[in-house]
């Protein structure tokens, strides 16, 4: 059918950010766009640093928001902002087109969207942070 989407989900463990693991969690193709959601899994001692966050967010609504400086930066954002993704049919890059991370409830969801070259096919993705590197081929043929 023209027009459906076609995913592929994996769960598979792409890389680590001090010590979160981030997992791929879907690759789809749909209206010649191909979207990479990943998810940082977060451990105790990140849990606890997203409660201090939470803490600091509260204290810079009530008194440094107004002050104009800008609000504190969560771990998630700080994990999520150090995966690098990259998206390629037949050798040749796609073009990124749009990144997103994070929000209350997803903090530690990540997508990233490229335009295809072909609206379905064979996509080569590259998932990389610091000294971690995971490439998969993937089929996207509908």
């Amino acid at each position: 059918m023209a027009g459906v989407p076609r995913v592929v989900a994996s769960g598979e463990l792409v890389a680590r950010v001090d010590g979160i693991a981030v997992h791929l969690l879907t690759v789809e193709a749909w209206a010649g766009r191909v979207a990479v959601r990943a998810v940082g899994v977060p451990d105790d001692d990140a849990l606890a640093a997203m409660r201090a966050h939470e803490v600091a967010m509260a204290e810079w609504y009530t008194s440094a928001a107004a002050a104009g400086t800008r609000p504190p930066r969560s771990p998630a954002d700080v994990t999520l902002e150090a995966v690098r993704v990259q998206a390629e049919q037949g050798g040749v890059p796609l073009r990124p087109v749009a990144w997103s991370h994070g929000g209350t409830g997803t903090e530690w969801l990540g997508q990233w969207v490229f335009e295809a070259g072909l609206p379905t096919g064979m996509v080569r993705i590259v998932v990389e942070a610091g000294d971690d590197r995971w490439s998969e081929t993937l089929d996207l043929t509908a």
